[in-house]
């Protein structure tokens, strides 16, 4: 664990080793000159957000627990492929993605995640995706998982991805009307309009077929659309 934030962008760095311990004295951050009333303290590491707790300061000292999740390292071997570089894509929240390079044994490691659903994608493998659950330290073999859509998971009803119009378990099917059936296949679809313009999410509800646009500077914020567009198989 690396750095707190306060309303005003300034962080704070733990003084104790980065990697996060239980303790019954944890190391803490100290913000100075901060004026009474309401602000956030986001817990981040890596510049990923794992905690953001709203307070409500008073004149003078302000002593406040935050509850941190337990954090897991997950290990991925691809048995196949050459190095290159690995991808680990949180879904459902506004998390970064990580990039590790393999190692000569063609393996790459993640620390410090919290529990929930990943996506590792290997572009040396035709790109392809691979769905893992993490709520332990492990280790994995990578495998293709197949996946010919995008399943829309929404976890803000704010969020960039509601604002458009989906719901959750919409199936988007096709991009700018061509099918998919891996991430090379996706881009080339995404590739069908000019930069800077919408593409049109062909979506699947209820056995009706939805035309959404996803314009071109939501799509490059995807910490802003409030869900996720997980790859699954019809």
């Amino acid at each position: 664990m690396e750095q707190a934030e306060d309303r005003f962008g300034r962080r704070g760095k733990r003084d104790a080793d980065p990697r996060l311990t239980a303790s019954s004295d944890p190391p803490g951050v100290t913000f100075a000159e901060l004026p009474p009333g309401s602000c956030r303290i986001a817990v981040i590491e890596l510049d990923s957000e794992l905690v953001s707790i709203p307070l409500d300061l008073v004149a003078g000292p302000n002593d406040f627990t935050v509850s941190v999740p337990e954090l897991n390292t997950l290990t991925v071997i691809v048995p196949e492929g050459s190095p290159g570089d690995a991808i680990l894509i949180p879904y459902g929240t506004n998390r970064l993605s990580r990039l590790r390079s393999l190692d000569d044994r063609l393996e790459a490691t993640f620390e410090w995640l919290p529990a929930g659903e990943y996506i590792v994608s290997h572009e040396g493998l035709n790109p392809s995706v691979m769905l893992v659950h993490v709520s332990s330290t492990a280790t994995v073999t990578y495998h293709a998982d197949p996946f010919n859509s995008l399943q829309v998971v929404i976890t803000s009803r704010d969020g960039a991805l509601a604002g458009l119009g989906l719901l959750d378990e919409d199936l988007v099917v096709a991009i700018n009307g061509r099918d998919f059936e891996d991430l090379m296949e996706m881009g080339q679809a995404y590739g069908l309009v000019q930069p800077g313009q919408a593409s049109t999410y062909n979506v699947r509800r209820n056995g009706q077929l939805l035309n959404i646009e996803m314009k071109d500077d939501v799509l490059r914020a995807p910490r802003q659309w409030g869900g996720m567009l997980r790859p699954v198989f019809r």
